[in-house]
């Protein structure tokens, strides 16, 4: 699909909008049988939490975006 290429970085500008925008919270989705083990490790990379057997914890594989 086009634009794919850019997904991750579209995960990761979302932890920016969570903090401007008067949200509770964002839950992110994602089949892991239609996307590799690099692409799903890269996307847990940019979210600070994560729900693992229906409980909601820090992700401890969450990377602080650097700063352009």
């Amino acid at each position: 699909m086009p634009g794919v290429e850019r997904w991750v970085e579209y995960e990761a500008m979302l932890n920016n909008l969570m903090e401007e925008l008067p949200l509770n919270g964002v839950i992110c989705q994602y089949d892991v049988n239609k996307i590799d083990g690099a692409t799903l490790f890269d996307v847990l990379n940019v979210h600070p939490m994560m729900i693992v057997a229906g409980q909601v914890v820090h992700n401890p594989y969450f990377q602080q975006p650097k700063l352009l």
